[in-house]
């Protein structure tokens, strides 16, 4: 008898140890390991699929976690919600939304006779299928259905890869991709508002201002294809990763014209003397000059979040530019 007991002891202790260590595993790969791989990053929403239907996404819809939320874009309208992760599941909780209404864009539209845009005609005369996924959904049947589908309670959340795939409990998943933050050099900044003591402002109606940093040798025409980047920490960086780099900067102040050198070195610009053309416009685009030309002549820190560029002087002084698409 004695016997029989330590041989049924031993079996349950073999039977019981890969249990423990397949609950523990878990256990590590948990709520932290999904929450920490979508946080901090921007989403870009490429296509919904429900009922074996998919659907690509409007330009301009994506999702970001953080800080408790999901905040992001169905294509027309924002929303935001409360976002919870227990291992890889997803629950979000009351959506709030804005309300505007938005329509099909007709160049969606594709045109066999248009080279640039070739396609299945279009013949107006005839509906087009609701379940031919390459039909141009509008926005709004396109927002309803995102909603829908992100509102299903689970959704599943995998992360592999720079793709977010999120599957509800119906099989209907949502994709998404992760997307870089904009390279400070090549890319044109518009320049969106300014701020001062805490307060942001927007630009007057009519203000054009926006700034290029490119390298010294006068690369980088604003399309943002140069492969130097200031990455959303603010490091921006030369080719050979120093942390430092000589630049040329030109734009437009608001009124006229600017180029100036730029030095970048760890989270901060040093900008040169600027040279300037000498139009006088109207008393708002003035003070929107002067603004701007007190960055000039000295350091700024700044810090790229996404699409987003902020220089900040040490007064407090900043202004915002987001690049431009």
């Amino acid at each position: 008898m004695d016997r029989n007991r330590q041989r049924t002891t031993l079996m349950a202790a073999v039977v019981l140890l890969p249990l423990a260590a397949c609950g523990s595993e878990r256990a590590d790969g948990g709520s932290g390991s999904v929450r920490e791989a979508v946080t901090g990053v921007h989403w870009n929403v490429g296509s919904v699929t429900v009922d074996g239907a998919t659907r690509r996404a409007p330009a301009g819809t994506y999702a970001e976690f953080g800080d408790g939320r999901i905040r992001g874009s169905y294509g027309c309208n924002q929303f935001s919600a409360p976002a919870a992760f227990d291992g890889d599941r997803l629950r979000l909780g009351a959506t709030q939304t804005t309300m505007m209404a938005c329509a099909k864009d007709p160049t969606d539209l594709k045109n066999p006779t248009d080279p640039k845009n070739p396609g299945d005609a279009v013949d107006p005369m005839v509906p087009m299928d609701p379940m031919d996924p390459m039909d141009p959904m509008d926005p709004m049947d396109f927002e309803r259905t995102l909603a829908r589908t992100l509102a299903e309670d689970p959704l599943t959340a995998r992360v592999r890869g720079g793709e977010l795939v999120l599957t509800s409990r119906s099989g209907d998943t949502v994709r998404l991709t992760d997307e870089p933050d904009a390279p400070l050099r090549g890319t044109k900044w518009t320049i969106t508002a300014l701020g001062a003591d805490g307060t942001a402002v927007s630009l007057p109606r009519g203000a054009s201002a926006h700034l290029v940093f490119s390298r010294d040798d006068g690369s980088g025409t604003g399309n943002g294809s140069n492969t130097d980047v200031g990455s959303g920490t603010g490091n921006g960086s030369d080719d050979n990763g120093s942390g430092t780099g000589s630049a040329k900067v030109t734009g437009r102040l608001g009124c006229n014209s600017v180029s100036a050198d730029a030095t970048v070195r760890d989270s901060h610009i040093t900008l040169g003397t600027p040279l300037t053309t000498r139009m006088m416009c109207d008393a708002s685009l003035m003070h929107v000059e002067r603004s701007l030309l007190r960055f000039f002549d000295g350091s700024a820190e700044y810090r790229i979040d996404h699409r987003t560029l902020t220089l900040t002087r040490e007064n407090g002084e900043s202004f915002s530019a987001v690049a431009e698409q």
